[in-house]
C-alpha cells in the first residue's frame, strides 16, 4: 500500500526543520546559579558545550547540536548538588530579545 499523503499545505517536519534552523536553536539558558564552573560541568554531561555566557544568576550555554540543547532542557530541573537545583529552559528570540543579547547564530 502507497504510505498516505499529508493533507495539503500541511507539513509534518515543519516544526522540526524549524527547530534545527532557528537561530537559537544550539542554545539554553540555565538560571538561578552562582557557580559558573559547576554549572557548565553539570552541563557538560548533557552534551559538548562549544560556547558560553554569563549576565547576573544566568548562563547561556551553546551545544554543538539541537538535540544535545534539547535533552538539557529536558532535565529541567537540574540539581548542581544534592541541595542547589537550577533551571532550563531553551533560549528563544523573546528571552534574547527582553536580556539584550547580540549572540546566538
Amino acid at each position: 500500500l502507497p504510505a498516505p499523503v499529508p493533507a495539503a499545505g500541511l507539513d509534518l517536519f515543519e516544526g522540526l526543520r524549524h527547530h534545527e534552523t532557528s537561530r537559537y536553536s544550539y542554545w539554553v539558558v540555565v538560571y538561578g546559579s552562582d557557580d559558573a564552573v559547576q554549572t557548565t560541568r553539570t552541563f557538560m554531561g548533557f552534551g559538548e558545550i562549544v560556547e558560553s555566557h554569563r549576565s547576573g544568576n544566568n548562563m547561556f550555554l551553546k551545544y554543538s547540536s539541537p538535540l544535545q540543547a534539547t535533552k538539557a532542557c529536558a532535565q529541567n530541573p537540574v540539581f548542581l548538588t544534592s541541595s542547589t537545583m537550577v533551571g532550563v529552559s531553551a533560549l528563544t528570540e523573546e528571552i534574547a530579545s527582553r536580556l539584550g543579547l547580540q549572540f546566538g547564530q
